[in-house]
């Protein structure tokens, strides 16, 4: 397995105890990675490598909540002649609210339909999962094991990533507490019985942050906690149905968390975002201004501009993307 300690302090935990196997409905205990068997002779091991978007969609969707764990889809490529496979999109999954647990984590059956069809309109495939464990090491349970054992079925290469967040070798640390550590793990399963946890030998990708594409991951992960917020408001007024006096205190209370949401958050960001579209604005009137008197001092001098800048025209390229600075300007407004 890679090791990124530098930028994303990741670090390998592998001398940790394997524990027992057992039946994943009882086996809370954390399985070690071991190193992959040789492949075939004429045959690469795999690799996995993982755009730096990813990674930030995982962290950003993980420290949403510093107990329980949250649940995602990973979506990418795969060359299977050079037997690597590329990560490209994360889908975060909303959770079954009522069954939330510590140590597990249950994905909506319907969102991880939406997550299939949205990796088909992206034109990528699924390629696994990832989940997060607050507080614990990156190591996978029996159910983990089990889970990875379920996407490899349906997809061969499919991986498993786990984020380990808040994590600190003090157990009474607070959760805020400035001083932690982040870890991340992937994983796939070797065929038992029992089932053994294999490392990947995996890269983080040069591809920037905010490639296209990579605002839909951060809005979903928005989406998926606002529906678990009203999850959670549904699953406390059935609780005191019979108590109008405890059903009015929970409208309150998630009244007054959306009031939050709108004018912390969104009014603040918009504000924000606003302010970078006049400023992107402004920066591409320069530059066709600029390229129009690049273009003049050109056909003075008989160079082709079209060869010495590039197949797409300088004036059309800015204009292109005017169209998207437009889009956002409306939604933001």
């Amino acid at each position: 397995m890679s090791e990124h300690t530098t930028r994303y302090n990741l670090r390998n935990l592998s001398k940790e105890p394997c524990a027992s196997p057992g039946d994943f409905h009882t086996d809370t205990g954390l399985h070690s990675l071991r190193d992959p068997d040789p492949e075939p002779e004429g045959k690469s091991t795999f690799q996995l490598l993982v755009d730096d978007a990813v990674i930030s969609g995982i962290l950003d969707h993980a420290y949403s909540d510093t107990t329980n764990e949250i649940i995602g889809h990973l979506g990418g490529t795969y060359d299977k002649q050079r037997n690597v496979a590329r990560c490209t999109h994360i889908c975060p999954i909303q959770r079954y609210v009522k069954e939330l647990k510590k140590d597990s984590v249950e994905g909506d059956d319907i969102d991880q339909v939406e997550a299939k069809n949205m990796f088909e309109q992206q034109e990528v495939a699924v390629l696994g999962w990832y989940h997060s464990h607050p507080r614990i090491k990156p190591f996978p349970s029996a159910k983990d094991l089990q889970m990875q054992q379920d996407f490899q079925k349906q997809v061969e290469h499919s991986v498993g990533i786990i984020c380990s967040t808040w994590f600190s070798s003090n157990r009474q640390a607070p959760r805020n507490k400035s001083k932690h550590s982040c870890y991340v793990n992937i994983f796939r399963v070797a065929e038992g019985p029992p089932l053994e946890a294999v490392k990947v030998a995996w890269n983080v990708g040069s591809e920037p942050c905010l490639r296209p594409g990579a605002h839909t991951a951060m809005e979903r992960v928005i989406q998926v906690a606002l529906k678990e917020a009203e999850q959670t408001r549904q699953w406390f007024i059935e609780d005191c149905r019979d108590r109008r006096s405890a059903q009015v205190f929970v409208n309150a209370e998630y009244e007054a968390f959306l009031i939050r949401v709108l004018r912390e958050d969104v009014t603040q960001h918009g504000q924000a975002i606003r302010q970078d579209i006049s400023t992107i604005a402004a920066h591409n009137l320069s530059l066709r201004s600029e390229l129009r008197e690049l273009e003049a001092k050109c056909k003075d001098l008989g160079v082709d501009t079209e060869q010495d800048v590039g197949p797409m025209s300088p004036i059309s390229a800015p204009a292109a993307r005017s169209s998207s600075v437009g889009t956002m300007a409306s939604l933001s407004g």
